[in-house]
């Protein structure tokens, strides 16, 4: 197993979809985010309660640094410290997502969900070192990808096709 600091582009756009489920849920996406996600980031939410995207993803680029350091033994408390994780940029780019569209029965499936869910697991794979594989919040956020597994799976026209047995 090999593990690499994910580009900053990736881990900005995955803080910003998780930050934009918890803070829209199900009225815009059609997927509510895990309780996990509630609970893991109390605090990273502004005084009326909303996830902050920056704060979510100085958390995530910091474990993603913390896997990749104890993989490769070299980290220092200090090396770790003195990282730069407040380098945040807004995240504008090829994965816009958007309201999510009823079609009468199932959402719209979108190549943002697929591209969104491979972003995460691919992070979850560079974090899954013994240093950070059992982090609440890596937990938190393995939890995100069932949910949107769930949610492209039950979207699509031949699970839908199905009768309830």
């Amino acid at each position: 197993m090999s593990c690499f600091i994910q580009k900053k582009e990736n881990t900005a756009a995955i803080a910003d979809f998780i930050s934009a489920l918890y803070n829209m849920g199900h009225d815009y996406f059609g997927m509510y985010p895990p309780d996990s996600i509630h609970t893991e980031t109390r605090d990273l939410r502004d005084r009326y309660g909303y996830l902050k995207e920056d704060a979510l993803y100085i958390r995530l680029r910091y474990l993603n640094y913390l896997a990749y350091e104890g993989r490769y033994k070299h980290a220092t408390e200090e090396s770790i410290n003195s990282a730069n994780f407040e380098d945040f940029e807004p995240y504008e780019a090829n994965i816009v997502y958007k309201r999510a569209e009823w079609l009468g029965g199932i959402y719209k499936v979108e190549k943002w969900h697929y591209k969104m869910l491979k972003m995460i697991q691919c992070y979850l794979y560079q974090c899954d070192e013994s240093a950070t594989k059992d982090e609440p919040m890596i937990k938190a956020v393995r939890e995100v990808v069932n949910v949107l597994k769930t949610f492209i799976v039950m979207n699509q026209p031949e699970y839908d096709e199905i009768d309830w047995a």
